[in-house]
């Protein structure tokens, strides 16, 4: 089977490859990129609004720059903020309202007008910036949304289901697929977490079928394992807690007859030196990755951000699904409380891969 990712490829890497990559003989399904012409921009949003329940809108008669007043005229709750000053129309979006977004005077007569965060910083696509931010809002408004890990997941068959694609260069860890046979749409998220949001239980229920998802309003029933505390089992997931040095730390592994040695083998590789190792290697690559390209930032700043960072790093899950890697997710509270940090190990113990969720 060539349908299956390798485990240092990421997804978006997995899906560039299926593109001519056959499976005992059969061809891959296509992608069909859609484009974002002003006409193509207003079905795309009506299609996303007709899952929600809000009726389609017109790109006629609208002013200029018309695809901020589409998505404005749709008077979504907590969504977006917009006014028109003397530079040019400024806005923000609820979930992030601190990044104020500007698209200058000069520009708003142009189909595509770039968007400006800073003098030095500029999208091209402003459509699709418009576009990732509904879906994003819809994520978090809409009542049949189901996220799922990307590890295990047959994206083959999501591509069959969703087969129009929807992504850029410029925003590299968004990508937004279509499909004229469901009533739903898929987000990808940093090459880690795939939404999927539905016009009805009854639409997700029936993609929970195709890709073989456990419904995740199923109860689950106790699990006894010595080695887990409060053991759940849902489906083929088992969650619960197991002991770390002196804390309980939240787990997820699938069942199976070697998981009692192969959650013991990993407490084992965890010793308080390699958790020290790895929370070491993920500051740096996390603190580099932020400040990277940050004006006036002494080295002395980074240390200090670095040294911040790992003392602030507590492991909050150890998933066991992903094999032959692992993931720990940690928190941080004082520098990235609104996200997980979350690396991969190999079997040795060595962060493979490390990033924001």
């Amino acid at each position: 089977m060539k349908s299956l990712p390798n485990q240092s490829e990421s997804l978006r890497e997995w899906d560039n490859r299926l593109l001519t990559t056959q499976d005992n003989g059969k061809p891959f399904p296509a992608r069909q990129y859609l484009s974002m012409e002003m006409n193509n921009f207003a079905n795309i949003i009506n299609r996303l609004i007709h899952i929600i329940g809000i009726k389609a809108v017109s790109d006629i008669h609208l002013h200029n720059p018309k695809n901020l007043w589409m998505i404005n005229n749709l008077h979504l709750k907590d969504f977006m903020n917009m006014k028109q000053t003397e530079i040019g129309f400024e806005f923000s979006f609820s979930l992030d309202n601190e990044v104020i977004y500007l698209i200058k005077k000069e520009d708003e007569q142009k189909e595509e007008p770039p968007i400006y965060i800073a003098d030095d910083i500029c999208y091209a696509n402003s459509s699709f910036l418009l576009l990732i931010e509904l879906v994003k809002w819809m994520s978090v408004q809409c009542k049949y949304v189901y996220k799922t890990k990307l590890f295990g997941l047959n994206y083959y068959t999501v591509r069959e289901m969703f087969p129009e694609l929807i992504r850029v260069k410029e925003f590299p860890l968004y990508t937004l697929r279509l499909s004229k046979h469901y009533d739903a749409i898929t987000f990808m998220k940093d090459d880690v977490s795939l939404f999927f949001i539905a016009k009805s239980q009854i639409v997700l229920d029936d993609i929970f079928k195709k890709l073989n998802i456990i419904n995740t309003k199923e109860q689950g029933v106790p699990y006894k394992l010595d080695v887990i505390i409060g053991g759940q089992l849902l489906g083929n997931i088992v969650t619960g807690k197991v002991a770390l040095h002196s804390q309980l730390i939240n787990i997820e592994i699938n069942e199976d007859d070697k998981i009692h040695s192969y959650i013991n083998e990993w407490i084992a590789k965890l010793t308080e030196k390699k958790v020290s190792e790895i929370k070491k290697a993920i500051s740096e690559k996390i603190i580099k990755a932020t400040f990277s390209q940050a004006d006036n930032i002494t080295k002395e700043e980074i240390r200090t951000h670095f040294q911040s960072l790992y003392e602030d790093l507590r492991i909050d899950l150890i998933d066991f699904e992903c094999k032959p890697l692992i993931k720990i997710s940690f928190k941080s509270e004082k520098l990235y409380p609104d996200y997980s940090v979350c690396c991969y190990l190999n079997n040795k113990g060595n962060v493979e891969d490390c990033f924001l969720e």
